[in-house]
């Protein structure tokens, strides 16, 4: 995530941090505007490269502002229409009685960022009451709403699962999530937590639900590091905006991410953002987590997680040594070896591996770690 063009670089940390004086960044190359340009869309930076371009910070030229404005203009249409889905599912899961809040970067982009065109979003992720969850899911399908696995067994998403992807008529993807992340962290997550004081903000008129801040930014944390192995820089743009807000709520912070036990996965998100922005903004999280001492337990299940070693069927695996009850264990362990046909069909018409070999070799490992 550190080779990123100059250029890349300079719209990343626009209107953040110190950075080039303005105008000092000639345009690119024209042999390789292309690949400037496809580094900056596929990080989610084509408003923020906007904006450094009318400021003066960054320099294009002519033709390569039109490729500009053209990006521009679809990242817009494309957010307006994810606004509109998600606006009309609020609604509907509203008026059944499901709360529901907005999460990542749409909520990002209205409440963290001076500008929300700032912050690009490919989908909409919506949180959940795990006792809502079933029939949240039902009352999308019956509407058309598709998604895109059947469920492992009855009940597992409700009592076990971080989330579903639903993808309506339009086929904007809707992530409807309960949890932060899958697998033994998301296990240890107090979901109850995220529902004691919502954050709310103006969106097409109408009232819509957040988290706050000091859990946005544990969620951005996960997001950053958990997600993928390399994950969009816009993600750690995301912990920095956050780092910069007056109200964080660092006591917060520190006791959800010590009680959920995701104290290492703040600090390897930190870690992560610092080794791309060189210069972090001067806050008390940071002096937080770098005193904090992280249980061996916290540590090991993190080294589960794809970007430290593991797999995302791994970090499933190592979930049975975080569900508390035997009967819990014994749900979760026969939801992962056993799932339903349906389930499995499902995976192979979509070209996913066989569950049961991916299980067994999770297990395996974990257990050679363990020795």
């Amino acid at each position: 995530m550190t080779d990123l063009h100059p250029i890349t670089l300079s719209v990343l940390t626009y209107g953040l941090l110190e950075g080039p004086a303005a105008g000092s960044l000639r345009a690119p190359d024209p042999n390789e505007w292309a690949a400037v340009r496809d580094e900056v869309a596929r990080n989610g930076l084509i408003g923020l490269l906007a904006s450094a371009c009318q400021d003066g910070a960054v320099a294009l030229a002519p033709g390569q502002l039109d490729d500009l404005r053209a990006l521009q203009q679809s990242a817009a249409a494309s957010a307006l229409r994810i606004e509109a889905v998600a606006l009309r599912v609020i609604e509907r899961l509203e008026t059944e009685g499901i709360p529901v809040q907005l999460l990542k970067g749409l909520a990002s982009a209205h409440l963290d960022y001076p500008d929300p065109g700032w912050r690009e979003f490919g989908d909409a992720d919506l949180l959940v009451q795990a006792a809502d969850f079933d029939r949240a899911v039902a009352v999308l399908v019956a509407d058309g709403h598709r998604r895109d696995l059947v469920e492992r067994r009855p009940g597992f998403d409700r009592r076990f699962g971080k989330g579903v992807t639903i993808y309506g008529p339009d086929q904007v993807e809707l992530d409807l999530h309960r949890t932060f992340t899958s697998g033994a962290l998301g296990l240890r997550q107090c979901c109850d937590d995220l529902w004691r004081a919502p954050a709310s903000f103006m969106l097409g008129g109408r009232t819509v639900h957040a988290l706050v801040p000091a859990d946005r930014f544990l969620h951005a944390c996960f997001a950053a590091v958990l997600g993928n192995t390399t994950p969009r820089v816009a993600l750690l743009r995301d912990i920095v905006q956050l780092l910069l807000r007056d109200d964080l709520d660092v006591p917060a912070v520190a006791e959800r991410a010590t009680r959920w036990g995701c104290v290492p996965v703040v600090d390897a998100a930190i870690a992560a953002a610092a080794r791309v922005f060189g210069t972090l903004p001067d806050s008390p999280v940071l002096a937080w987590v770098a005193a904090a001492r992280p249980r061996w337990r916290d540590r090991a299940l993190l080294a589960t997680y794809p970007a430290f070693g593991g797999s995302h069927t791994a970090a499933l695996v190592a979930g049975v040594f975080v569900v508390r009850s035997l009967s819990g264990k014994l749900a979760y362990a026969r939801a992962l070896v056993r799932p339903t046909r349906e389930y499995l069909l499902a995976r192979r018409r979509v070209g996913r591996r066989p569950v049961r070999p991916l299980v067994v070799d999770a297990l395996a490992r974990l257990m050679r770690r363990v020795e």
